[in-house]
């Protein structure tokens, strides 16, 4: 398990637990919006370069549970682990045939421990719509 920091990209934790929602205009990228729970609000993230916004631009994405974010690179196999609030990122086997988050599919993204970097933390990604699972066991140093 490779990890990483990009520490620009970071959400305050004051605002979790969040709703993440893209702009939704294609071709047009004004940043994206987060609904802060605590707060009762809507926050935007402008996209500006570092950002969280900007990181989630070059991506397809899976939100899960624990506050990571699965992340695939678009026109790449690199797939990762992503925590928006600290920029921390855990490599993933890549997924060379880029079936794992095609989009318009409906897939949910499970993590087994709390915490991925949890010994024996168990990545699965399921397919909503077919019967089609993805899965790989973390490694940690």
């Amino acid at each position: 398990m490779e990890t990483g920091h990009n520490r620009p990209c970071q959400l305050d934790r004051r605002l979790a637990p969040l709703l993440l929602f893209g702009n939704g205009r294609s071709g047009e990228d004004h940043g994206t919006f987060v609904y802060s729970l605590p707060r009762n609000q809507l926050v935007h993230l402008p996209s500006e370069p570092g950002s969280v916004s900007d990181t989630l631009r070059g991506h397809r994405v899976c939100t899960t549970s624990q506050g990571w974010m699965l992340m695939a690179r678009r026109l790449s196999p690199e797939t990762f682990l992503w925590d928006p609030f600290t920029g921390s990122r855990i490599s993933l086997p890549p997924d060379h045939d880029g079936t794992m988050l095609t989009e318009g599919r409906h897939r949910l993204c499970l993590l087994s421990r709390r915490r991925p970097t949890d010994p024996g933390c168990v990545v699965l990604v399921v397919d909503l719509d077919e019967t089609v699972l993805w899965y790989c066991r973390l490694i940690t140093s």
